[in-house]
């Protein structure tokens, strides 16, 4: 954790606001805006790191799309995937 010193105080990287919308954390200590609560950098933290999850996972291409999965669609994905070496007949 980063602790910023100056000539009468210390100011703790968890205490930058993040609701500036600045370059960096020194930019934020020069403006002053260090209003973030130890709770809101937490909540924070662990939403980068279930997005960073979401983004990493192999179902991804199913994240926020507008559809409903089928169990007869599930069915032939799971056979087809399972294939040793997968060729499915283009429909359409």
């Amino acid at each position: 954790m980063l602790t910023y010193i100056g000539e009468d105080e210390q100011l703790a990287e968890v205490e930058l606001s993040d609701r500036v919308s600045l370059q960096g954390p020194q930019e934020r200590l020069f403006a002053g805006t260090f209003l973030m609560t130890r709770e809101t950098f937490e909540l924070r933290r662990r939403t980068l790191e279930l997005l960073h999850g979401s983004r990493k996972s192999p179902v991804r291409g199913f994240v926020g799309a507008r559809i409903d999965l089928i169990p007869h669609q599930l069915y032939i994905a799971e056979e087809v995937a399972n294939r040793h070496a997968p060729r499915v007949p283009a429909l359409g």
